[in-house]
């Protein structure tokens, strides 16, 4: 007898973004220990984790006295220490990651967004840009 092989549906997101841009810019919904907002982000595949801006993470509660740790990064300047937060929740694309644990940064004043979206967010999905069209897919 014949056995048919049916294949499994994956939810896919998409969205557009704008080509004219200098960032490929996503919303993305931080929770944080006593607030949460709204936020734009820059998509960045070459981050290894996903970092918020200091000001954004002080409004949402975050603060030295629960910062989880430091990590060392090497910059165009040296290697510099940033903290460390543990959020409840970061959600993006359709996904929601829980217990997420993030870097605090300061951006340039002239950044048009609150945080990068790296590569510990999006792990273990597809993510496919078309630039010809402007958009992303994640699987």
């Amino acid at each position: 007898m014949h056995q048919e092989i049916s294949r499994l549906e994956i939810p896919t997101v998409k969205r557009s973004f704008d080509l004219d841009d200098t960032i490929i810019a996503i919303d993305v919904a931080i929770q944080g220990p006593s607030g949460s907002g709204d936020y734009r982000f820059a998509l960045d595949t070459g981050a290894t984790q996903t970092t918020i801006a200091l000001p954004v993470l002080r409004l949402i509660g975050c603060n030295d006295l629960n910062k989880i740790g430091d990590a060392e990064v090497v910059t165009g300047s040296g290697v510099e220490t940033f903290p460390i937060f543990l959020l409840p929740a970061v959600e993006a694309l359709d996904l929601t990651r829980s217990a997420f644990a993030v870097m605090g940064m300061s951006f340039p004043e002239k950044a048009s967004f609150a945080g990068v979206l790296g590569k510990d967010f999006l792990r273990g999905k597809v993510l496919t840009i078309d630039f010809r069209v402007g958009t992303i897919e994640l699987q």
